[in-house]
């Protein structure tokens, strides 16, 4: 009787699972293969935020004694100034695309920092014109230097409920919604947050109003002198889809209403 040779069955290889990071990929096949792959069998590509993927380089091959595991390496995804999200995904001759999960490139702070600046400097005006409740008497002209950081509040009506409504349009309006500023906080002072909480608003106010020498009640009475007095502080500030950051600033009060 004659023993017919064993022949092991032919395996093919195919991608079980690809996982990615940045700059590396490995590729695990099903099982290993009657025969190797090679570099050239294999492709990739790569997308970053869901954008339309673009051909992936791959270099540095390499597999393992298992012969099953396979890695890769590849330029890596430079940081900017937003988080993004990348996936690779690789393809072995004519088998299918196999993607990796998404890895994140965190933003880079410096970048992104400068970014929320921009957007800052973008949204904020030069000019702005509180009015009265009403929207008919204009309470203050406001003036902001991008040059500086100076913002200049010139009073043109001292009537204190029309001070107070001026205040809470230039604190939540334009401070809050507008410029995204999150707290402010003067010299050798714990940051103060800063949201539609009327009792944050009042927190704020009183102590600005007590850096340039003023107590609330004066202010309240209609018996404040605003002498100009500039006033350092820090905001911290997150426009909208950027960063939180720091920046200095002044302020400083006029009143013009005598003059009207």
């Amino acid at each position: 009787v004659t023993v017919p040779e064993y022949e092991a069955p032919l395996v093919v290889a195919e991608i079980d699972k690809v996982v990615s990071q940045n700059g590396k990929v490995t590729i695990t096949l099903k099982e290993k293969p009657t025969t190797a792959p090679t570099a050239g069998d294999f492709c990739a590509i790569i997308a970053i935020n869901g954008e339309e993927a673009t051909d992936l380089t791959l270099s540095d091959f390499a597999i393992d004694e298992d012969g099953i595991t396979i890695t890769f390496i590849f330029e890596a995804v430079e940081q900017t100034e937003a988080e993004q999200s990348v996936v690779v995904a690789v393809k072995l001759g004519e088998g299918d695309e196999v993607a990796a999960e998404a890895f994140t490139v965190e933003a880079d702070d410096l970048l992104a920092k400068e970014a929320a600046k921009r957007a800052f400097y973008e949204t904020a005006k030069e000019n702005y014109e509180l009015y009265d409740e009403d929207g008919d008497t204009l309470v203050a002209n406001v003036t902001f230097s991008a040059t500086t950081n100076a913002i200049t509040v010139r009073f043109q009506d001292m009537e204190p409920m029309n001070v107070f409504t001026a205040a809470s349009e230039f604190f939540l309006t334009i401070l809050l919604e507008e410029l995204g500023v999150k707290g402010i906080a003067f010299e050798n002072d714990q940051f103060m947050p800063l949201s539609d909480d009327l009792d944050e608003i009042l927190n704020i106010a009183t102590a600005l109003f007590r850096e340039m020498g003023i107590e609330p009640m004066e202010v309240l009475q209609g018996t404040a002198s605003f002498n100009g007095i500039s006033v350092p502080f820090t905001a911290r500030i997150q426009p909208r889809g950027h960063v939180l950051y720091e920046d200095m600033f002044t302020v400083a009060f006029y009143d013009d209403s005598k003059e009207n």
